[in-house]
């Protein structure tokens, strides 16, 4: 089997049944790591609590109602809590993807284009070109966001490409899961 060079990015997805299934077509497809960001996929208080005896409120918000994330949740507290909470839509991607939680995107940001790994962001913007017109020839990261603010224009900013997926129809975006699917299938067609 081919060494994977597809990383997949998870900025501030809310709801655990479109991170399960990211997490099975992530496997489907085989990338190599997927890293959550922010507020994807974070634990309670009360397992912050009791696995890594934590006692302070980890999550509080700006005057906006933007989370700000105090504490980094230990590996065993990530995957306690995503056994529990995903392993069902996750099915089989959960223990053979590779992980890990960040509270700042631009810190894994920093991180893969240190390791010389492309950045895409799949949003919507002026800036975005269409998905099947995109460069995926390298090792490449793909970051998909939040499902009602999408990614930041910092964010976008950081990125080497940004694309989208065209909408044809009355609706303006697809569930964050389904687009998922079809970049990173587009994605290894390379």
């Amino acid at each position: 089997m081919v060494e994977s060079r597809l990383y997949l990015v998870l900025d501030n997805i809310r709801s655990l049944l479109n991170v399960g299934a990211i997490f099975r077509t992530a496997e489907a497809v085989g990338v190599k790591k997927i890293f959550l960001c922010g507020t994807t996929a974070y634990p309670s208080n009360k397992l912050i609590k009791k696995i890594d005896g934590v006692n302070i409120d980890p999550i509080t918000a700006d005057k906006d109602g933007n989370p700000i994330i105090k504490y980094q949740p230990s590996y065993e507290c990530m995957k306690e809590f995503l056994d529990k909470n995903i392993a069902k839509t996750a099915l089989a991607g959960l223990n053979n993807v590779e992980y890990e939680y960040y509270i700042k995107i631009e810190d894994v940001i920093a991180k893969l284009k240190k390791d010389n790994i492309e950045v895409t962001a799949l949003e919507q913007s002026d800036k975005s070109i269409d998905y099947r017109d995109a460069d995926y020839s390298g090792p490449i990261a793909i970051i998909v966001g939040n499902e009602i603010k999408g990614i930041s224009e910092k964010i976008l900013n950081l990125c080497d490409q940004v694309v989208h997926i065209p909408m044809h129809g009355v609706v303006k975006s697809l569930n964050v899961a389904t687009a998922t699917g079809i970049i990173l299938y587009k994605a290894i067609e390379r």
